[in-house]
């Protein structure tokens, strides 16, 4: 991760196109800041949890879409928005694996799930610092997440029981989005957000629960590579941080290529 955020500076410092800057970077002919965009993407989900027994099997993979709802505006002083919702095409995703007999990162019985619950995770930031080709914006976000790891009980016992952490968390934190002017052909937007989790309503039905077990920790990095066409390229990396003893540390990593719909 570190390699890639000093990849990204290091192409940006490089590319010195200046017919525009980050303001008035043209998408679709249209200057990009100041409208609400929703983006639609074929996605390629890859989940892992190198803590749990029988790790190798937990290392799956998924092809499906996702669809994600944000506000982008590079002036000093104003608010970006960004909203994800992954559960409702898990969900359909899921469903459609299981009419069909496919076993995936969806349908696996020895699996890692971590994804959002039905309110999404919501991202608000505001625009501290702002130059012609960079903005950081610094806020915070509220996330709901599903995540639960089915696992063998040892390397050597391949029966399989969910044990914490797992279940529906309410989560906040701190965020942080920074967007680079590269090119008139290229932005870079970035967020990373830490997540502590303060609510657990609801456990994962057959679960082996422990009511005193520490609440888990969140950690998201986004990296958005956009093109004045329409077209986006995405890494969205997600993880568990277990704060207990359990060998139970799951992650999830999707590689989105999509389109940005104008919606005002």
């Amino acid at each position: 991760m570190r390699r890639l955020s000093l990849l990204i500076v290091l192409i940006c410092c490089s590319i010195g196109l200046k017919s525009q800057n980050l303001q008035s970077f043209k998408y679709l002919g249209d200057t990009f800041s100041g409208y609400y965009y929703i983006g639609w993407a074929y996605s390629h989900g890859m989940t892992q949890n190198n803590a749990v027994p029988g790790a190798e099997n937990h290392k799956l993979t998924g092809n499906f879409m996702e669809l994600n709802f944000k506000y982008h505006d590079y002036q000093k002083g104003h608010w970006q928005f960004d909203l994800r919702a992954k559960m409702y095409t898990d969900v359909i995703k899921q469903l459609a694996d299981l009419i069909l007999g496919t076993e995936s990162a969806y349908t696996a019985l020895e699996n890692t799930g971590l994804t959002t619950g039905p309110l999404g995770w919501h991202t608000y930031t505001y625009n501290l610092i702002v130059g012609d080709y960079i903005t950081i914006s610094t806020g915070a976000h509220h996330n709901d997440y599903f995540y639960f790891a089915n696992a063998r009980e040892s390397e050597t016992d391949a029966r399989l029981s969910t044990k914490e952490p797992q279940g529906y968390y309410f989560a906040a934190g701190p965020s942080l989005m920074l967007s680079l002017y590269a090119s008139k052909f290229l932005m870079i937007n970035l967020k990373s957000q830490y997540s502590f989790a303060y609510w657990r309503p609801v456990s994962v039905a057959d679960a082996v629960e422990d009511n005193n077990y520490p609440l888990p920790q969140f950690f998201g990095f986004t990296t958005e590579l956009l093109t004045p066409w329409g077209i986006y390229f995405e890494l969205d990396h997600n993880r568990l941080i277990n704060k207990g003893s359990n060998p139970n540390e799951g992650m999830r990593t999707d590689l989105n290529i999509g389109f940005k719909f104008v919606v005002n």
